[in-house]
């Protein structure tokens, strides 16, 4: 039992959850994307199952409507974990997008398109709380030489659209679209009542962990101030070149994963003529890569920081920009060849794999810039980033008029393509990997001063284990 406890450290449990509930995120969120293409056909043989007859604008503003509740916690959700801590606001969240998630068939079956609409909305009000939540927690729990590799986590969100898109592909075909938010609601929930029993926003916080544990993190961890009662320097930080090369590099990266999201398996069923089980399988295929991609570069962006023969600022800037250029060419390759089948599934997987690469690059550095504001940073590129994913709903319905002409889609992907170049050229001028002034101006309440307290005490007497 001594054993088991050793290896299911807090910090270790901390890590499987985030890792999880990124996973969910992204189920929760394009499980849509592949039941609207049976919500809306007439080729399944489950009769019984209801369908609806919307039209292309309908359809359009379902998948994305996500992006006006998410936009709106993304703006404020990491200026709210630094006030009221993580635990509380990431779990809500969740909370909220899987109780909408569940009356998802019940109100599309039984209620009206506007309805739907304000659910879809909600899952992504309550999503939307997830992405920024991340950096505050992580300051207390993660030592700075980790921080891309823990980082990586959220990027299992990748692993859960893969499987996303297997599962609920076979899940129609065998019981109809209801089934893909039944089940992904399920293990949201369960989900949650892990989440909020097991996660605490700091060691010094948390009733359950061992002191041989706490002494070893507050060790490791250089303790950053998260302040509930400053005045956050605003005209600095939006008047900060850093910030705002890395915000429009997660603003194009959002543009990047929502486009492939909310498109992808459409584009596959309408242009590439995919049937609904080949469809979740190959459009899973990005996913899986996009994980395989955020695993190495955040190990190797971690090791090259500790190795100190390159600087972080350059290691940032590798995985970043190269990502950005990546992403570039494979839609240019697309938007010339994209009608063949074989070349799209390859130049769609390298599109989607590359955005992995952040979590080496852009991703961790808002932490690197300012570990106390890094929440807010995040959420400034989140919340920008959706309003794209949102934007580019708008601009396939604009462009794309029939969705099987493969013409219209080309020049969806020439824009993206162009927003590419100019985040990685923005990116590679202004990008910083230095703390900045302003990021020392908080005020630290009574439970962070017992942590920054504990933290340096820990730090100058404790012995090494």
């Amino acid at each position: 039992m001594s054993q088991l406890s050793e290896f299911l450290t807090c910090k270790r449990i901390l890590v499987a959850l985030f890792f999880l509930g990124f996973m969910l995120h992204h189920m929760l969120r394009i499980n849509m994307s592949m039941a609207v293409i049976d919500m809306i056909s007439n080729r399944s043989n489950m009769t019984e199952v209801q369908r609806f007859d919307w039209s292309e604008e309908q359809k359009n503003d379902i998948l994305g409507c996500f992006c006006w509740g998410y936009t709106v916690t993304s703006l404020v959700s990491g200026h709210l974990s630094e006030v009221y801590g993580t635990r509380i606001i990431l779990g809500s969240g969740v909370v909220l997008a899987t109780i909408c998630t569940l009356l998802t068939p019940l109100v599309a079956s039984h209620l009206s398109y506007i309805c739907l609409i304000l659910l879809r909305v909600g899952v992504g009000f309550g999503l939307g709380m997830q992405w920024s939540s991340v950096m505050p927690i992580a300051t207390k729990w993660i030592p700075p030489t980790d921080i891309s590799k823990f980082l990586s986590t959220i990027l299992g969100s990748q692993l859960g659209a893969a499987i996303t898109f297997i599962v609920c592909g076979y899940l129609i075909k065998a019981f109809g679209w209801p089934s893909v938010f039944y089940v992904t609601g399920a293990f949201s929930a369960i989900w949650c009542l892990a989440w909020f029993y097991c996660v605490y926003d700091s060691p010094i916080q948390h009733p359950r962990i061992s002191e041989d544990e706490q002494k070893r993190l507050l060790r490791k961890v250089k303790y950053q101030a998260n302040s509930v009662s400053a005045k956050k320097p605003w005209a600095k930080i939006m008047t900060s070149r850093p910030v705002w090369a890395i915000i429009i590099a997660m603003t194009c990266i959002n543009f990047n994963t929502h486009s492939v999201a909310n498109y992808m398996p459409l584009y596959m069923n309408q242009v590439l003529n995919f049937n609904i089980s080949a469809n979740g399988l190959l459009s899973s295929l990005p996913y899986f890569a996009t994980y395989f991609t955020a695993v190495l570069s955040s190990f190797l962006a971690d090791k090259w920081n500790k190795s100190g023969y390159v600087s972080l600022l350059v290691v940032r800037q590798i995985f970043t920009v190269g990502a950005l250029w990546i992403a570039a060419f494979s839609l240019t390759v697309e938007s010339v060849w994209g009608y063949n089948y074989v070349v799209s599934v390859v130049f769609f997987t390298l599109w989607q794999s590359s955005a992995g690469c952040h979590s080496g690059g852009a991703i961790p550095n808002a932490v690197d810039i300012s570990p106390n504001y890094s929440g807010t940073i995040f959420s400034l590129g989140t919340s920008l980033g959706s309003l794209m994913g949102y934007l580019s709903t708008k601009i396939v319905a604009l462009l794309v008029t029939n969705e099987e002409n493969f013409q219209e889609w080309r020049i969806f992907f020439w824009i993206i393509s162009a927003a590419n170049v100019v985040a990685a050229v923005v990116y590679h001028i202004f990008a910083s990997a230095e703390v900045q002034e302003w990021n020392n101006t908080s005020v630290r309440n009574e439970v962070e001063q017992e942590y920054a307290d504990a933290t340096e005490l820990y730090a100058v007497n404790a012995k090494p284990n």
